[in-house]
């Protein structure tokens, strides 16, 4: 029984960090205004993307 207590804490522990990780990802400014908020054009992404590649 103990076995699957433990089992069941590590899935949860697993699934509060996948969570965690998809309300906060650690992306750049350009690809979260673009993807996520979509709040720029593409046109403005691709100048930002390029900007920051040069």
């Amino acid at each position: 029984m103990k076995t699957y207590t433990y089992l069941a804490i590590v899935l949860l522990a697993f699934d509060a960090y996948a969570l965690w990780v998809g309300i906060h990802p650690h992306v750049p400014e350009s690809y979260r205004k673009y993807f996520i908020e979509h709040s720029i054009t593409q046109e403005e992404f691709l100048q930002l993307y390029h900007d920051k590649a040069s």
